[in-house]
């Protein structure tokens, strides 16, 4: 295959990228793979879906010669894992595709590392996918994600020590949900159940395992997860949380310290130098917090910096 775009399953429309793509299209390598999520996409040229289960996604990303993303921490990294360096265009809060900029700030950070060639003007699309095809190789892998997974694992071995103990994944679909499942080690032992507050394509891993609630965006639904978390809690009876955040994730963590059930946090790769607001939170209510990117220290002194888990 010839170029895979993806943008991801943000609720906000990314055609700004999209349109680029069908505008360049003749540019780039053939033929051309198009996930357009929430966002309205047609052409009669260009093959496209909008959502996929995780094995057709990385079946596209393994398959393919140039790979466009968001700068989605899950998108992004599982194609640094497969040895690929994308082209990544950052979702920007002035264009309505993000609620802030922290795309940028990931993109940025990313590039400097030489991991990815990050595109903030959309009008330098086909320079950046000529520059990845000139130059594909990437920076030497480290071993800092083995150690950042162990470092979990020991959290959550030291509130669900037997391999009987349940645990309950709490976390939003996309990145997240990448991040949760890059930690399949920490967990697969245990029986685990998977809360997620957006419904997707399920892997065969997850089909009986996972519940789906109310998506609250700061907004009285949040008084509804808790009532959900509630009901799941009780019936799963999980010995820890982990949770890579999402603003219900506070819910299920204030619902766990009324049943006594502890949480464990990682604050998502997603924000490098700023936290987010539900870190800013689960900060104070975790009983155990971790952070990815060294920069977050000073909003985090008392947590541990563990660096990247993917």
């Amino acid at each position: 295959m010839g170029t895979f775009v993806s943008i991801g399953n943000c609720t906000q429309g990314f055609s700004r990228l999209l349109d680029e793509v069908k505008r360049v299209s003749d540019q780039l390598p053939q033929p051309i793979v198009v996930q357009h999520g929430r966002s309205s996409f047609s052409s009669d040229t260009i093959r496209h879906f909008d959502f996929t289960d995780e094995a057709g996604f990385l079946k596209c990303l393994s398959e393919c010669d140039l790979f466009i993303s968001h700068a989605g921490g899950g998108s992004v990294f599982s194609a640094i894992k497969l040895g690929i360096k994308p082209v990544v265009v950052p979702r920007r809060k002035m264009f309505a595709e993000h609620v802030d900029d922290h795309q940028v700030a990931f993109a940025e950070e990313l590039s400097r590392q030489g991991k990815i060639v990050a595109v903030y003007d959309i009008a330098d699309l086909t320079a950046a996918a000529k520059e990845v095809q000139a130059n594909p190789n990437l920076p030497e892998a480290s071993s800092e994600s083995d150690e950042a997974i162990l470092t979990i694992c020991e959290a959550i071995n030291r509130f669900a020590p037997q391999a009987a103990d349940p645990v309950c994944l709490v976390t939003p679909s996309g990145g997240h949900l990448t991040e949760v499942r890059a930690l399949k080690r920490v967990y697969e032992r245990h029986p685990h159940h998977f809360v997620l507050n957006v419904e997707i394509v399920q892997p065969p891993d997850m089909v009986g395992r996972t519940t789906v609630i109310t998506v609250s965006q700061r907004d009285w639904k949040f008084f509804l997860n808790i009532i959900e978390a509630f009901q799941i809690l009780r019936k799963q009876k999980p010995k820890v949380i982990l949770t890579t955040g999402g603003g219900f994730s506070v819910a299920f963590t204030l619902v766990g310290k009324l049943l006594r059930i502890p949480t464990v946090y990682i604050e998502t790769v997603g924000k490098v130098n700023v936290p987010t607001v539900t870190g800013r939170f689960m900060y104070h209510l975790a009983d155990r917090f971790f952070y990815q990117w060294p920069y977050l220290k000073e909003f985090f002194p008392k947590g541990r910096y563990i660096g990247l888990i993917l």
